[in-house]
């Protein structure tokens, strides 16, 4: 299986070109469509927030900021994505065509982002997605967890700092623990394993078990034509997330490929775990699979 569908969710924010920038890296090594989906606020959204006792003129001045904060918004989306086609001179297209060149189409909606971001990203083979500065940004998780949760597919996240070149560049790293999570992100990373120069797949399992389950990751990409190779970091009572993050920054990686809330999600919200960790916290591009 390739990749043939791109979703790019874009907000009208500075780390929207980057999120641009790594889809069409992407589109250009598979021939694929990139789907560029901004989602304005509907101003109405606002009003339940006031309650009932909210004055006719109090709710219609906060529509109108609403309004103008989504058409600012939207505005700079449009501004980024033009400039961002421009400069990568990229076919802009409505309808598949059926091409193995890379392409692009340019959707707005309004409503609720989560929902738009959902629906599409069951469509797609791949979601991009740029983290801000801010890890913690609430319009940033909700986006973030849509894409995650809400469309069944993989996310690809690109921290601040990190540049689309990386994905194809330096050694894969599979955080590796035998769980469905970390088997469907494998499945989603096979065209990016298939083309690695050099694959590690990194035992975050705890116990005895980390070597055996290493081992049977490296013959199952064998079977696939990928020859990867397995390390097996001692934790020295380190988190997993924080050895995770030491480990591929050791193997200078360029992509980190792992499974996504392997507890509950709830729980990881509150007192933390890799998944948050990691994304919050990597330099590097990293695929996600739930």
């Amino acid at each position: 299986m390739t990749i043939k569908t791109l979703l790019v969710p874009i907000a009208g924010r500075d780390e929207d070109a980057l999120a641009l920038d790594a889809a069409l890296t992407i589109a250009r090594r598979f021939g694929a469509h990139i789907e560029v989906l901004h989602v304005a606020a509907d101003p109405r959204d606002a009003v339940p927030f006031l309650g009932e006792g909210a004055s006719g003129a109090l709710i219609e001045q906060l529509m109108a900021a609403a309004s103008r904060e989504s058409g600012a918004r939207s505005e700079k989306a449009r501004q980024t994505f033009d400039t961002w086609r421009g400069a990568a001179n990229i076919p802009l297209v409505e309808q598949p065509a059926g091409s193995t060149q890379a392409s692009v189409s340019y959707r707005q909606e309004t409503g609720p982002e989560d929902e738009w971001i959902g629906g599409r990203g069951r469509l797609a083979d791949l979601i991009v997605i740029a983290r801000p500065a801010d890890a913690n940004a609430l319009a940033w998780t909700v986006a973030f967890e849509a894409a995650l949760l809400e469309s069944g597919r993989p996310v690809l996240v690109m921290p601040p700092g990190s540049k689309a070149a990386q994905i194809g560049q330096g050694p894969l790293v599979v955080a590796w623990k035998s769980s469905a999570q970390s088997a469907r992100a494998v499945a989603a990373a096979k065209p990016f394993l298939a083309a690695a120069q050099r694959v590690v797949a990194v035992a975050i399992s705890e116990g005895t078990a980390a070597a055996t389950d290493a081992q049977n990751l490296v013959d199952y990409l064998a079977w696939h034509g990928v020859k990867a190779e397995a390390r097996l970091p001692e934790t020295k009572g380190a988190s997993v997330g924080a050895l995770l993050l030491s480990e591929v920054q050791a193997l200078g990686a360029g992509l980190l490929v792992m499974g996504a809330y392997h507890h509950n999600r709830l729980r990881q919200m509150i007192f933390g775990g890799v998944t948050r960790h990691v994304v919050a916290n990597g330099t590097l591009p990293v695929l996600l699979a739930r």
